[in-house]
């Protein structure tokens, strides 16, 4: 499979949106209200955790056939680790990671997020009985191909517990990032937001499964929404979904914004801030309130070669939670974010950027008004 670098690009469209009503499953306690001095980190749920390898090839690979290395190495793998290294890189000490790890492979795990994350808060990390997973990234010939192992399951226990740790808490912000292991039920991001958010808090979801009930949680505690995503998710999640064998990417913004109006229309909130996307090495796209914006960066030729583009959509994702935190500028946030997973991509390591880098993309960005 050849996988692309996120060119910093969007597109935003317009709907208008109604309020929710509210689920009866959803019952907050008294919270705080949200204000800018607050000291209480962002919380970035990383539930589907991973000990990543990458093997690199000088030769391509021969299936069948015995394929020797020229490098390997090990270090953060999984959705929300990614996301959280990458926001914690950006804003240091504005976000904690929540995440499930266990077995010899959680351990390593843990120890590469206590090296990229020097003092780390690891109050919501809950050892389990189950394995960490492995994924293996091998990069030949320009081309990286991700192998997945399966996720081992969470007990009753281990989930009691990480609830337990994140009732302790009231978050100005929760970044929800990547799939639910098994023995996570499938409204866990949504009871995390109406139990864990402040008052008017910034819930980002990357992923697309429960949005129904998302949203709805975030209305209940006055918090709001932005939805980010990939251009095939989003027209999954809009009942327009590619066809099988189509490639990863769209390329089509007329459709992807059609496919973000529908979505909006479908979860009907006034919670829903922003729909956010991004396309591969395409124009991605936002939906937000009334106005359609389209951003194009620079070509990443001009700073270097690309040695990797596994993990540049956890790094958008984590430094636009970032920033959000920071502003009420959702477009803004992902311009940033967009700008720093294009960096990415310049490192072998997955959420790694060079933060001037990054700036200089995000500095050569242009975000037009388009309707």
């Amino acid at each position: 499979m050849r996988l692309h670098y996120l060119a910093p690009a969007l597109a935003a469209a317009a709907c208008a949106l109604t309020p929710a009503r509210l689920r009866s499953n959803f019952r907050p306690r008294l919270r705080s209200t949200i204000s800018m001095s607050t000291k209480e980190p962002g919380v970035v749920l990383g539930l589907n955790a991973a000990f990543q390898r990458r093997v690199a090839f000088e030769k391509p690979l021969v299936i069948g056939a015995v394929n020797r290395a020229a490098e390997s190495g090990g270090g953060v793998g999984g959705k929300g680790q990614g996301a959280y290294l990458a926001a914690a890189a950006a804003r240091p000490g504005s976000v904690a990671l929540a995440q499930f790890y266990g077995g010899d492979a959680g351990d390593a795990l843990a120890e590469a997020l206590r090296k990229r994350a020097s003092g780390a808060d690891e109050a919501l990390w809950i050892r389990t009985a189950s394995q960490t997973r492995i994924c293996t990234t091998l990069v030949a010939d320009g081309n990286a191909t991700e192998i997945v192992e399966p996720s081992g399951a969470v007990t009753a226990t281990e989930l009691d517990a990480l609830r337990a740790a994140l009732a302790s808490r009231t978050a100005p912000g929760l970044l929800a990032a990547g799939s639910l292991p098994p023995g996570v039920p499938a409204d866990f991001y949504s009871t995390c937001a109406a139990a864990t958010l402040a008052q008017g808090g910034k819930f980002l979801i990357d992923a697309v499964a429960g949005l129904e009930d998302a949203v709805a949680a975030a209305a209940s505690v006055g918090a709001r929404m932005v939805l980010k995503v990939n251009a095939r998710e989003l027209l999954l999640a809009a009942g327009d979904p590619l066809a099988a064998g189509a490639a990863d990417s769209v390329d089509d913004p007329a459709r992807t914004a059609h496919a973000a109006r529908a979505l909006a229309a479908k979860l009907s909130s006034d919670a829903l801030a922003a729909i956010l996307w991004t396309d591969g090495p395409h124009p991605g796209g936002a939906l937000v309130g009334d106005a359609v914006y389209a951003l194009a960066g620079p070509s990443l030729s001009e700073f270097g070669p690309v040695l990797s583009p596994i993990g540049a959509g956890d790094t958008v994702a984590g430094t636009t939670f970032a920033k959000w935190l920071e502003n009420d500028d959702p477009v803004g946030a992902f311009a940033y974010g967009l700008a720093c997973g294009a960096a990415s991509c310049l490192t072998a390591e997955n959420a790694v950027f060079d933060a001037d880098v990054a700036a200089a993309i995000h500095a050569k960005t242009v975000v037009t008004k388009t309707s």
